[in-house]
């Protein structure tokens, strides 16, 4: 697997997912991403050019995002150490019981296992993963966040609840509580897309 490199303003960057997605600012000129030769071909293939957007209160030089994919965050190889204004994007938010009960809904992601490992039989405890897009409190908006789903609550997904919202791209409403900075689901609900 191809590491994800942008060359940009005579300058090497590396790109991470954050879990925090940036709004994408001003864009502000193109960077170039190398051809990767992942899958064995024959040849590598061309080089891709990408629109660079700001990062929000990030100059260029340090950070940028991709314009079409903000949840990528390019940053410069030879920074050392992240400013708070880009390590910021890499940290979901914890829970804060200020906040309960936290009514989020958005993106479901996926579902993992209590043990790590994907969650085959839907039987709690297991966690869920939502990218956030709506929330009763708003500093959990556009955060990728992992809820615990407790044997507590029975079972509240199913099977067809994976395979119509979790594999198409559907939605899921939580209402959670806090066990420390641990998000624990108080209600899960799957929405189809």
């Amino acid at each position: 697997m191809c590491a994800s490199m942008a060359f940009f303003d005579g300058h090497r960057y590396v790109g991470r997912t954050a879990v925090v997605h940036p709004a994408p600012g001003a864009v502000v000129g193109e960077a170039r991403l190398p051809g990767c030769n992942d899958q064995g071909q024959a040849s590598a293939p061309p080089d891709e050019l990408i629109e660079v957007a700001r990062l929000p209160g990030v100059d260029p030089s340090v950070a940028f995002v991709a314009a079409r994919f903000p949840e990528i965050i390019y940053t410069r190889s030879d920074v050392a150490t992240l400013p708070p204004t880009v390590a910021q994007f890499f940290a979901a938010p914890g829970c804060s019981e200020e906040d309960v009960p936290i009514r989020t809904e958005g993106i479901w992601l996926g579902i993992i296992g209590a043990d790590g490992e994907t969650e085959l039989d839907l039987v709690p405890p297991y966690d869920v993963i939502v990218l956030v897009a709506r929330s009763s409190a708003p500093r959990y908006v556009n955060a990728e966040l992992t809820v615990r789903v407790s044997p507590s609550l029975g079972s509240p997904l199913t099977r067809e609840d994976v395979e119509a919202s979790l594999w198409e791209g559907g939605s899921v409403q939580i209402v959670s509580r806090c066990d420390g900075e641990r998000f624990i689901a108080e209600s899960v609900q799957a929405f189809p897309p």
